[in-house]
């Protein structure tokens, strides 16, 4: 990328970030289900501020489906506690079919969180971005009631199951480093791993490609 548009990017990374950034914890996620869009030059901007959940798929396709013939590439912005692995599937496949003829990046922006569901989400950039102080979260896959929310206690050995296939699924096949992997796999059961994107990057595990600073960067 050239100088001058490595900056139109770097800008509109800037714009969406302010959009996104949160004032109080309480106020987090609450752009359920709405993709913020913006279109800077060659590059569309889209950004999640929310579960992964339905529509997250949907809405990414229209987007794809709206700008795909004015530009050469997609950053995805996400901001996201994680959520349905359905749902999760669904926006990996929509992902999969812009990176076909598109580029895909990947950003999480500094304070804003990629936890759980939202990492194989993240993985699916071709060049992957995050701020330093950016949080990320790993944990074997948890399963809820659909109407009330709560946490189901499943069988040991279906727990085991259901987390290794996960694991195979969205980190074996993915560019993660083999060795940070394998020791993901080992720390992570029963528990939360918690990283912040400047760790991921300097523990070389090869999620975060590059860390960026919103003060300037060329991406």
């Amino acid at each position: 990328m050239s100088t001058i548009a490595n900056r139109l990017l770097l800008c509109a990374l800037i714009a969406v970030a302010g959009v996104l950034a949160w004032q109080h914890q309480s106020k987090l996620f609450e752009n359920k289900g709405r993709l913020e869009v913006a279109v800077q030059g060659q590059t569309a901007v889209l950004a999640w501020n929310s579960r992964v959940e339905l529509p997250m798929a949907r809405r990414i396709r229209e987007a794809f489906e709206k700008t795909r013939g004015e530009v050469k590439r997609f950053v995805l912005v996400l901001n996201s506690p994680g959520g349905s692995l359905h749902e999760g599937g669904e926006v990996i496949k929509v992902l999969d079919r812009i990176k076909r003829r598109h580029e895909l990046r990947t950003f999480v922006g500094t304070g804003q969180s990629c936890l759980s569901m939202c990492v194989p989400i993240y993985l699916q950039g071709q060049v992957r971005l995050a701020a330093a102080d950016s949080r990320w979260m790993f944990h074997e896959p948890i399963y809820v009631e659909a109407h009330t929310g709560e946490k189901v206690n499943k069988p040991k050995f279906e727990r085991d199951f259901f987390a290794r296939r996960f694991f195979n699924r969205y980190f074996t096949n993915s560019e993660m480093n083999p060795a940070w992997r394998k020791r993901l796999e080992a720390e992570w059961k029963g528990k939360e791993v918690w990283k912040t994107g400047r760790q991921l990057h300097d523990e070389k595990a090869n999620i975060v490609t590059k860390v960026v600073s919103l003060k300037g960067v060329n991406l």
